[in-house]
């Protein structure tokens, strides 16, 4: 048996303010530093074999915190990168809800049938992050490894495990910084936990979490 743990990366000024990242290569901010460490610490007493990563630097700032406290040097691996929101990357989400209604209304209703302009859809995100978790789950057997990504390739690979289709992706819920985690076993993958945050709770405080 594999065990996945799957870690959304930390806040970005870009979640803070609401704005489509897909692509746009922005760093974790000071709040999002901070939820890191903490996902790193909460995976501490656990032994990780590998450890991959987004290629865009606020998963690879995430992996490089998890792997603080393993004996491990993090991955770069492609599959894990963001979707692409073509046209709307960079743009708030007041302004793409007033540019383009139709489509914004698709996308919160419809989201598996939506292709953004310049861009990609759900269907594309699953055609990589699938095949490309099971290679891994394959390339290590009996092992616990980590996957430090983005909001929306968690959430597909999450429907993955759970047998749901991309028409799911709103009733997942994927917090920054927050730990998933699947099992693989006989070529079928199972939900452990999703969305774990308690590490971001101690003494009352509360690093905030942000689902954008």
């Amino acid at each position: 048996m594999t065990r996945i743990f799957l870690v959304r990366h930390g806040e970005t000024d870009g979640n803070q303010k609401k704005i489509y990242r897909g692509h746009w290569d922005l760093p974790l901010n000071q709040n999002g530093k901070a939820q890191v460490k903490r996902a790193g610490e909460a995976l501490r007493a656990v032994h990780l074999d590998a450890i991959y990563a987004s290629p865009l630097l606020r998963a690879a700032q995430t992996a490089e915190a998890v792997a603080a406290r393993q004996a491990v040097e993090p991955e770069k691996d492609e599959f894990l990168i963001d979707i692409d929101y073509g046209d709307w990357t960079r743009r708030p989400d007041a302004e793409v809800a007033e540019k383009f209604p139709d489509l914004y209304r698709q996308w919160k209703q419809s989201p598996e049938t939506v292709l953004f302009p310049g861009g990609e859809g759900l269907p594309s995100v699953r055609a990589r992050v699938e095949p490309g978790l099971r290679k891994l789950a394959e390339r290590h057997p009996d092992q616990t490894i980590a996957l430090a990504s983005h909001r929306v390739p968690i959430k597909i690979l999450l429907c993955t495990a759970l047998g749901l289709s991309d028409a799911a992706f709103w009733q997942i819920q994927i917090d920054t910084a927050s730990i998933s985690a699947l099992d693989y076993n006989n070529k079928k993958f199972n939900l452990i936990f999703s969305n774990e945050t308690c590490h971001l709770k101690s003494f009352g405080e509360k690093l905030c979490v942000v689902d954008f």
